[in-house]
């Protein structure tokens, strides 16, 4: 009965199958759930796409400093793009962390804030990315108010680097 099973199966299917032990690969947590084995395969899956896409040119023994300006003035609270410009920016600043640290593991960023005129710091120069995530999750569109002001900003940016 096995060896029918063997006969109608693709041949592609084989190659699948061998070396592959389901037991292994997928581990319930405590209460049963696969959802923990899951979300670390994709993890995984994820980290190994992003090696693969590192340019191979990369010079990791830099030391890179540099300071991120988020504009947090009134236009960024505007409805075009879905659900607001802000959360759009906070999305896309935490993928540029990521690829960031990833690739220039031993650089310090930080972040200024740019709203009513005035630039203010959000996070000094640090490497910790948990830092930088906990800040920029409490930039809203609460906190978009005023004009934008690059001049001091980069003043600001210059006095913190020398």
């Amino acid at each position: 009965m096995a060896h029918e099973e063997d006969d109608n199966a693709y041949s592609w299917e084989a190659g699948y199958a061998e070396g592959l032990n389901i037991r292994e690969v997928l581990r319930e947590d405590e209460s049963g759930s696969l959802q923990p084995a899951i979300s670390d395969l994709l993890s995984q899956a994820k980290r190994k796409r992003r090696l693969l896409e590192r340019p191979a040119h990369v010079r990791l023994g830099i030391m890179r400093h540099v300071f991120v300006l988020l504009d947090c003035s009134a236009c960024m609270t505007d409805k075009d793009l879905i659900p607001s410009r802000i959360s759009c920016v906070r999305k896309a600043l935490d993928g540029f962390l990521d690829k960031f640290f990833e690739q220039n593991p031993i650089s310090q960023i930080g972040v200024i804030l740019l709203k009513d005129k005035r630039a203010e710091k959000l996070t000094e120069l640090t490497g910790n990315h948990r830092k930088h995530r906990d800040a920029l999750a409490g930039v809203t569109e609460a906190s978009c108010a005023g004009e934008f002001s690059l001049q001091n900003a980069l003043e600001m940016a210059m006095k913190t680097l020398k």
